[in-house]
C-alpha cells in the first residue's frame, strides 16, 4: 500500500471512528471501557435556577390565525448524577449528566427530560456541542457539514457545586422549538442512617459496661 492510500485509509478510519462515537459521546452516557474518575449526585438550587421550554409546533386556530408556540420559563427543582471519567489515562476528560429528574409545577406533559450531551472537562469548566463535525480535528476529512439545531452545554464545577447552561433542541428549530436551562446546583450530602448511629451508641455501651467491671474486679 502507497503512502497516499495509507493516508487517506487512516483518516478515513479516523473520520469514521468519530462519527460512530458520536452517538456514544454526544448522548449523555459515559463510553463503554472508560475509566471513572469521580461521580456525585447534585440537587438544584429551585431560587436560581430556571427552564425556558418551547415544543416548536405551529398552530392554527378556527379563525384562520396561527403562530409557533410560545416559550413559557419554569422554576424547576430535582437533581442529577455527574461522572467525569477519562479514556486515555486523564490526559483529556470527559463529564456526563445522568439521572436527571426535573419537576416543575404546570410542566407540559409533553416536556421529555433532558438527554445532556457529553462535554471536555478541563480544571473546574466545562463545555459540549452535539454538532459531530466541531469534533473532527481539521484535516481528518477533506469537508463535514451538518444542519439543524444541536445540544449545548457550557458551565463550572468545583467546591462542592456545580452551574451551566444547556440548549436541547425540541421540535422544529425554526419554530424556536427547545430547551434551555439554568441550573445551579450543589453536591447532596448522604445522611448517615439512624440505625448506624443506635448501632454506635449500643457498641459504646457494652464497651463502657465492659470497663467498668474490668474496674470493679481489680
Amino acid at each position: 500500500m502507497d503512502i497516499r492510500t495509507s493516508t487517506l485509509f487512516r483518516n478515513v478510519c479516523v473520520a469514521a471512528s468519530f462519527f460512530a462515537l458520536a452517538d456514544v459521546v454526544h448522548a449523555g452516557v459515559i463510553t463503554s471501557g472508560a475509566t471513572v474518575l469521580e461521580s456525585e449526585t447534585f440537587v438544584i438550587n429551585s431560587a436560581t435556577s430556571s427552564l425556558a421550554y418551547n415544543p416548536g409546533t405551529f398552530s392554527f386556530g378556527t379563525d384562520g390565525s396561527g403562530g409557533p408556540s410560545p416559550t413559557v420559563n419554569y422554576i424547576i427543582s430535582g437533581s442529577f448524577d455527574v461522572t467525569s471519567w477519562t479514556m486515555d489515562n486523564g490526559n483529556t476528560k470527559w463529564l456526563s449528566i445522568s439521572h436527571v429528574n426535573l419537576s416543575a409545577i404546570n410542566l407540559p406533559t409533553d416536556f421529555q427530560m433532558p438527554d445532556f450531551i457529553n462535554s471536555q472537562f478541563t480544571g473546574g469548566t466545562f463545555s459540549g456541542n452535539g454538532d459531530i463535525c466541531s469534533n473532527i480535528p481539521s484535516g481528518v476529512i477533506a469537508s463535514c457539514t451538518t444542519t439543524g439545531a444541536f445540544p449545548t452545554i457550557v458551565g463550572e464545577r468545583q467546591n462542592g457545586a456545580i452551574s451551566f447552561k444547556a440548549f436541547v433542541p425540541v421540535g422544529e428549530a425554526a419554530y424556536g422549538g427547545g430547551s434551555t436551562y439554568q441550573i445551579n446546583a450543589t453536591a447532596s450530602v448522604v445522611p448517615i442512617p439512624a440505625a448506624f448511629w443506635l448501632f454506635a451508641s449500643v457498641i459504646g455501651f457494652c464497651g463502657f459496661k465492659v470497663r467498668q467491671k474490668n474496674q470493679n474486679a481489680v
